[in-house]
């Protein structure tokens, strides 16, 4: 059997047995939360682009269909009424 003194060196051991493993486990969560943290900038980068990128279309889309000899045309028939 242990001594009152053996017994308290073996509580203060244990106890900071499990101090050192909260400790190890908050920095698995920090780590876990900066990786979330990061893992949804890079989501909203890739919506960005995403974004630009249709927007880019879209604009050479009505480029393509609304190109500059059509609008003579419609301003040569403006003229002529």
């Amino acid at each position: 059997t242990y001594s009152t003194r053996e017994g308290a060196v073996f509580a203060l051991k244990l106890k900071k047995t499990y101090e050192e493993e909260v400790k190890k486990i908050q920095n698995v969560k920090m780590t876990l939360m900066t990786q979330v943290i990061n893992l949804e900038g890079a989501a909203q980068n890739a919506d960005t682009y995403k974004a630009l990128q249709q927007g880019s279309n879209t604009m050479k889309q009505i480029r393509t269909e609304v190109g500059i000899d059509k609008v003579d045309d419609v301003m040569d028939d403006i003229k002529e009424e």
